[in-house]
Parts: C-alpha cells; sequence; structure tokens
C-alpha cells in the first residue's frame, strides 16, 4: 500500500446509535490525520490511544448532556485538543496498565497482555483479543511487536499488516514492519516500509534512523549518512 498523500480533513461522528461510529476509539482509527472526531451525548467506557494527530474531539451535546467518557486519553505522541467534553484524564504517553486510571477497559487489557512476561503468554493472550476484537488495530500492533522480539518475523509482518489494515495511516506498524524485513535481510522491502513510515511520522527520528540503517544495509552510504543525520536533527542520538 502506498501513501501517497492525505485527505482533506473531514468530520467523524461518533455516537450510541446512528452515527459513523459507536466508539471513539474506532474513529481514532477510521481518521485522516487532522480529521474532526464529534462525540454526540452518550456514555463511552473506553480509553482511547491516539495513532495520529486529531485537529479535535468536539463534544456535541445532542439533548442529553455533554458525552460522558468512562476512559482516558493516551496522546502516544500524537496531537489534539478537547471541546466540551473531557475524559478522565490525559496522559502524554502509555503507562503500565497498573498506573492506568481507569482499568477494566480493552485498552487495559491489551496493554496488560503485552506486559505478560512471559512471552508466549503474552502472544496467546494478545490473540485472544483479537478474536473477540478483530478491528482493534493497537492490538495487532502489540501482537506485532511481542512476536517480532520473539523472532517470529513472518507472524509479525502479517499482524502490524492487520494493524495497518484498520489504520494506515498509524506510522508505528510500518516501522515494525521494516524491522522485520531487516530481521530477514531484505532491505528493499525494510527500506520501503521505513519511507512510509517518514512519510507518516516525519519528525520521528526513529523511522529516519531506521531508514538509514536499511540505506548502509543496501550500499547507498551517502543517503544512509543523511538520514542519520536527519534522525541526529531530530534529536533521535
Amino acid at each position: 500500500m502506498l501513501i501517497v498523500g492525505f485527505t482533506q480533513a473531514s468530520t467523524l461522528t461518533v455516537c450510541p446509535s446512528g452515527c459513523d461510529y459507536t466508539s471513539i476509539q474506532a474513529a481514532v482509527y477510521a481518521a485522516h490525520p487532522n480529521d474532526t472526531i464529534e462525540i454526540h451525548s452518550g456514555t463511552y467506557n473506553e480509553s482511547v490511544v491516539l495513532t495520529k494527530d486529531i485537529m479535535l474531539f468536539d463534544g456535541n451535546d445532542t439533548g442529553s448532556g455533554e458525552p460522558i467518557v468512562n476512559g482516558d486519553l493516551y496522546k502516544n505522541g500524537f496531537d489534539s485538543s478537547l471541546r466540551g467534553f473531557s475524559f478522565q484524564s490525559i496522559s502524554s504517553g502509555i503507562p503500565y496498565s497498573d498506573n492506568m486510571t481507569t482499568p477494566n477497559t480493552t485498552l487495559y487489557w491489551i496493554e496488560k497482555a503485552f506486559e505478560l512476561p512471559s512471552t508466549p503468554k503474552a502472544i496467546a493472550a494478545l490473540k485472544t483479543i483479537t478474536k473477540t476484537n478483530p478491528e482493534d488495530a493497537w492490538t495487532w500492533f502489540r501482537l506485532g511487536w511481542v512476536l517480532y522480539n520473539s523472532e517470529r518475523y513472518d507472524e509479525s509482518l502479517a499482524a502490524y499488516n492487520e494493524s495497518i489494515k484498520l489504520d494506515p495511516y498509524f506510522a508505528p506498524p510500518w516501522n515494525g514492519k521494516g524491522s522485520d524485513f531487516y530481521s530477514l535481510r531484505m532491505y528493499n522491502q525494510a527500506l520501503e516500509a521505513y519511507e512510509k513510515a517518514v512519510q507518516l511520522r516525519p519528525n520521528d527520528g526513529l523511522s529516519w534512523s531506521n531508514k538509514g540503517d536499511a540505506l548502509d544495509a543496501l550500499g547507498r552510504a551517502d543517503e544512509a549518512d543523511e538520514a542519520y543525520a536527519k534522525a541526529d536533527e531530530l534529536g533521535y542520538w
């Protein structure tokens, strides 16, 4: 999949029924960078992790009061603003599950599974979540990560592909794919994946550093040095 550019910003609506989405997180996955997500009156029992910049989370009182979100927002290095409602808490990163303000959300259980000290148990737990929530891009991303750390690169690629299918504007799975391909010594494919990560998140030093590694492996030393210089400029080292 080649992403050649972002489409014009639009508004996605969320409400208990009759809108584009019934889940805020699902709307985040479906959004293009800098879209607005309009959340109508209702109660939403979920925590949300950002996978891209969101222009605005806009609460809309449709006659039943402001939206109520029984969960937290984890910005995950991305930007957003809120109007007309609030999350229980807002954090810049994702803490360990035991430090999450709101337990027993889908995101909480994903992180709980990801943190299991036994890798086989973590993989099994995350696979169980993918069966009950097959359209959750974050679960597939976390599964790809654990599989990569287990050197199960082909399975990791498959998990990252599922995450990308559900949220093609989320850069980290592209980085993950690049690392899988790099480990398999498939350097051209690794470079392609890293370049997509750079395209999606050009201010991420990790993506530039990874791109430099792939270029270096391909013998393109001058281009690799340029990529490393960009990573250094962005403060990655």
